[in-house]
């Protein structure tokens, strides 16, 4: 047997990918929020973003996920703008 060593390449940025993974949840659960379907959600999200498919696919579900559990819920994104809403007590 012959062992081979080799670098990999790793060619994908994953800070950019989670970036447009969360920005993709969010703008799903947005919509999800004004009563939107799946397909109208979808095609709101294929024309803002671009990227492989199923991954976009992916973040669409799992705003609607978040959605469903939450609905009656005000849900905060985001580090910043929690800490600004407990510290400055801001109505959402």
């Amino acid at each position: 047997m012959k062992t081979i060593k080799m670098k990999i390449k790793n060619e994908v940025n994953f800070t950019t990918e989670l970036k447009l993974f969360n920005s993709v949840v969010r703008y799903s659960f947005n919509r999800f929020q004004e009563n939107l379907s799946e397909k109208e959600v979808r095609d709101k999200v294929k024309r803002l973003f671009s990227g492989n498919s199923w991954f976009i696919q992916c973040a669409i579900g799992k705003g609607k996920q978040i959605f469903e559990k939450h609905k009656d819920k005000k849900i905060v994104f985001g580090r910043k703008v929690f800490v600004k809403a407990i510290f400055e007590e801001i109505n959402f």
